[in-house]
């Protein structure tokens, strides 16, 4: 018997994906909540009981990035936060018959690029969807190079750059001038 509480307490063999599937999956909706998936996940295995954070961290994670996984508005919104997760069909088979061990490769739709960006079409054109009106900085003096600050700086004096002998002193750098007055700091 203590090789089962044993068992019970180490980490299950299964991926943050598999342990989300297998939760909506076994919802009698087929969808569930955030807080339902964490909820599915340590009643299931008691490892997760311990560490909350970093697991639902974890969770939350491979929710937002994996495409199996559909985020579904609740219905009248409201005072009720958070939505539904629930699985793509097109993933239904994703685990090979059935073992959350064993990850099918899938193959991925190709996903056109979003509708304000199309390739060969800048977005700054007109013809380009969403039309996008160039930047100050980009438009008339910057591409003239009238723009002041494109301007080098205008030279310095040799002379002011330099202490004594033209040999840096050991403090910052100063420029020599006379002092008002020709008191004895003038030289």
């Amino acid at each position: 018997e203590p090789e089962r509480g044993k068992e019970e307490l180490s980490k299950p063999p299964y991926s943050y994906v598999a342990l989300i599937a297998m939760a909506i999956r076994e919802s009698a909706e087929k969808r569930l909540t955030l807080s339902g998936i964490y909820q599915y996940i340590i009643s299931k295995f008691p490892f997760y009981e311990k560490n909350k954070k970093g697991w639902q961290n974890s969770i939350r994670h491979n929710l937002s990035l994996n495409e199996c996984f559909i985020k579904v508005p609740r219905e009248g919104g409201g005072e009720r936060k958070g939505n539904y997760w629930t699985l793509d069909p097109a993933c239904e088979d994703m685990f090979e018959k059935g073992n959350y061990r064993r990850r099918r490769r899938m193959k991925r739709p190709f996903r056109p690029p979003p509708t304000h960006f199309q390739p060969g079409k800048t977005l700054f054109s007109p013809d380009s969807y969403g039309y996008l009106s160039p930047p100050k900085y980009l438009q008339s003096t910057f591409m003239n190079n009238s723009w002041p600050l494109a301007q080098p700086p205008a030279p310095m004096p040799y002379a002011s750059c330099q202490i004594g002998g033209g040999r840096p002193g050991p403090g910052p750098l100063l420029a020599s001038r006379p002092a008002p007055g020709g008191g004895p700091a003038s030289r």
